[in-house]
């Protein structure tokens, strides 16, 4: 059985910063956009934390549709609706207004 290394346990804390930073700027009221990113970047790394875990070689991407799809082929169990990372996605690739 997989075990959560000292690894995976520091990138789950980074992972809980980013989710942190999220609500500490959407309770300012700060715009959507840097919210959406901290929130990718928090699961991003739950991801790469879990294909850790799994002691699968993780893949240098920010797709978290890749990361999805790798952890599915490796835990048959594992579901994550592609149309929410995806949203999450395009939403991070919608320029700043200046």
């Amino acid at each position: 059985m997989a075990e959560r290394t000292p690894l995976v346990e520091a990138w789950i804390r980074y992972a809980e910063d980013d989710w942190h930073d999220s609500q500490i700027l959407a309770s300012a009221g700060r715009n959507m956009r840097s919210v959406c990113f901290h929130l990718q970047q928090c699961i991003e790394k739950l991801f790469k934390a879990e294909l850790m875990r799994l002691e699968v070689p993780v893949p240098k991407t920010h797709n978290l549709h890749e990361l999805s799809k790798l952890l599915n082929q490796v835990d048959a169990g594992w579901s994550a609706r592609s149309i929410d990372l995806n949203r999450l996605s395009f939403l991070l690739a919608i320029p700043k207004s200046t």
